[in-house]
């Protein structure tokens, strides 16, 4: 029923969605109903750790929560730092923030590109959604100074995983420096193997050159140039990093269809509870304040997890279509072939 309802309300081009109405562009009963879960179920209030990720002594990504770095001496908002709970961020509440965590990466084991068979974090197993603080460039202001960097990292349907998705990190904040909120991205990255799949914002911040000085480009995500022009071939000419433009207003026909994909994106069915409803994907999404900013978002504010989310929902589309390349160029199956096979072959 609720993905009837969305089909009913859906756009034929960006545009529509936005011309005869002032209403939310995410919102539904459902989605409501969501919000109100994961504010009050024990069952999702208390699944997560806060912390941060450090690299130790010998390079390695770790996690400490909170409660570890105040059990080695920590301060409190000086070494470790709470969760944002407010949408928008209360004045009490510090603007660095902190990591939550809901689930480890899986570990399986997998034959690489080489045939080499290993135990590790599969390549593109994981993704990464990232909108950094906006940043004037002749003089290294903030362009808002209610902005936020906003990173989440998502768990891409896969055959280890049933093919199933959901959201496993994330984090919101702003440091005191730029380059801390990318570093944070980078041991992100490291942590769940996301090599290609870590998409970031690049019409601000400093993000693409901080990376390469870290000798770390390998993990960010290329422009999908051919979700806006199916003509051009990606791997010539794109380049590192995103290109929405914008925020999350609706500045840009980018910015429209990168709207109209997340809703598109949040709405799509991707399994069964036991009553045999459908799972959409927004439930796959357990952090309360990304589902409480989708149902507060307007053309107009400052929304950092939205334009965040818009990366991940142009991942989204761009697995759609690589898989439907694949599937044009799948070996098409004839009576011929089937009597090719080993029971079928001449031996002398």
């Amino acid at each position: 029923m609720y993905y009837i309802n969305y089909l009913g309300q859906y756009a034929n081009m960006p545009s529509e969605s936005f011309s005869s109405t002032s209403e939310n562009l995410f919102s539904s009963e459902a989605l409501m109903n969501w919000e109100e879960i994961l504010k009050n179920d024990p069952a999702y209030t208390d699944i997560a750790d806060d912390g941060m990720f450090f690299e130790d002594i010998n390079h390695k990504v770790i996690f400490k929560t909170n409660a570890r770095i105040k059990a080695e001496g920590g301060k409190f908002n000086v070494d470790y730092f709470d969760w944002i709970q407010g949408v928008p961020r209360k004045p009490r509440e510090h603007h660095h923030g902190c990591v939550r965590k809901w689930f480890e990466p899986i570990k399986v084991s997998y034959v690489d590109k080489d045939g080499t068979t290993k135990l590790g974090i599969p390549p593109g197993q994981y993704s990464i959604s990232y909108d950094p603080v906006g940043v004037n460039k002749e003089n290294d202001a903030l362009t808002n100074k209610h902005s936020h960097n906003s990173i989440k990292v998502w768990e891409n349907p896969t055959q280890y995983n049933n093919f199933k998705t959901k959201l496993v990190c994330a984090y919101y904040g702003r440091p005191e420096k730029l380059e801390q909120a990318d570093w944070i991205c980078y041991l992100m990255a490291r942590y769940y193997n996301c090599i290609g799949t870590t998409g970031v914002e690049v019409n601000r911040g400093e993000t693409v050159s901080n990376f390469s000085k870290w000798k770390a480009l390998k993990y960010l995500m290329k422009d999908p140039v051919e979700l806006w022009d199916s003509s051009i071939k990606a791997k010539v000419t794109a380049s590192y990093g995103v290109n929405v433009g914008g925020g999350a207003g609706t500045g840009s026909s980018k910015v429209l269809e990168g709207l109209r994909l997340l809703k598109e994106m949040l709405y799509s069915p991707v399994g069964k509870d036991l009553k045999g409803n459908d799972i959409m994907l927004f439930q796959t999404i357990y952090d309360h304040q990304s589902i409480l900013e989708l149902l507060k978002w307007n053309v107009k504010g400052n929304f950092d997890r939205v334009s965040e989310m818009i990366i991940r929902a142009l991942q989204w589309k761009l697995q759609d279509v690589q898989a439907a390349k694949e599937l044009v160029h799948r070996k098409k199956v004839t009576e011929q072939n089937i009597r090719d096979d080993i029971w079928h072959r001449n031996w002398f």
